[in-house]
């Protein structure tokens, strides 16, 4: 048996009504892509304002500074680019204990050294090199100045006036003395580092201000007045400071700076 099927018209007189309807696709909803693409900017936008927001942490320093009127001078590392100074000889050393040392730092008070961390400060007496006079040797790394700075100021505690949360970071001949300064303009507080050097003579001499490794100038003005506060703080500290021991009193005469620690040598 054969099947013939034929169009309407052919094939009315069969009864057969053949039709083919065609129904329109269903149009999947938009708003899954709308959602996606809404999700997408939002993660963006997420990413970017955390980006941002580093990048404000990271470089907000440096735009205050600028913006105080410091200028860019170089990377700081630059400074203490300095040839290796050899540390004061002193013969036939004998280490002195903590508690039988007394620091006199001027105005800023005498501290017995047994109150100090001992572990960051070190003490001898001996002979001064081709001499029998008697001298001291002292040694003081960063914990230990730290600690000597929280016991006689408050700039290396969050009390600080105008200065706080001092921290000391020693380069060859030299230092970087970190912390918070009160920007008085503003009433806010900036976080720097003042680079200071050491000279001849013995003497700090400010060299700039780091931010995150970069030198700036210091110009005129209330935030330049502070660093040089600072600095003569500290040099005034150097010409005051004394060690008394065994019923005798010993004076700064030279220092020397290297990573390790600040060595003074007194008579």
């Amino acid at each position: 048996m054969k099947w013939y099927f034929h169009s309407v018209a052919e094939n009315a007189e069969f009864g057969v009504l053949m039709r083919v309807q065609r129904y329109p696709a269903r149009r999947r909803p938009a708003w899954p892509f709308i959602a996606c693409g809404c999700g997408a900017v939002l993660v963006a936008s997420a990413v970017c304002v955390v980006a941002l927001g580093l990048l404000g942490l990271r470089f907000a320093p440096e735009l205050a500074l600028r913006v105080a009127g410091f200028q860019p001078a170089g990377q700081t590392d630059s400074v203490f680019a300095v040839p290796e100074v050899a540390l004061p000889v002193v013969n036939n050393p004998a280490a002195l204990p903590p508690a039988a040392i007394v620091v006199d730092a001027g105005q800023l008070g005498r501290r017995s050294l047994g109150e100090v961390n001992s572990g960051g400060v070190s003490v001898v007496v001996g002979s001064a090199a081709g001499t029998a006079q008697t001298v001291v040797q002292a040694a003081v790394d960063e914990t230990g100045l730290l600690d000597l700075c929280r016991r006689y100021t408050t700039v290396c505690s969050p009390a600080g006036d105008a200065v706080r949360n001092v921290t000391f970071d020693l380069r060859p001949g030299g230092v970087i003395v970190r912390g918070e300064f009160l920007v008085p303009q503003a009433g806010l507080w900036q976080p720097a580092g003042i680079v200071l050097r050491l000279n001849a003579a013995s003497r700090l001499e400010i060299a700039g201000v780091d931010v995150n490794g970069v030198l700036f100038s210091t110009p005129p003005g209330e935030l330049s007045a502070l660093v040089e506060q600072v600095t003569a703080t500290a040099n005034d500290l150097l010409r005051q400071v004394a060690v008394e021991t065994g019923g005798a009193r010993y004076t700064l005469e030279r220092l020397v700076i290297t990573d390790d620690a600040v060595t003074a040598l007194l008579r």
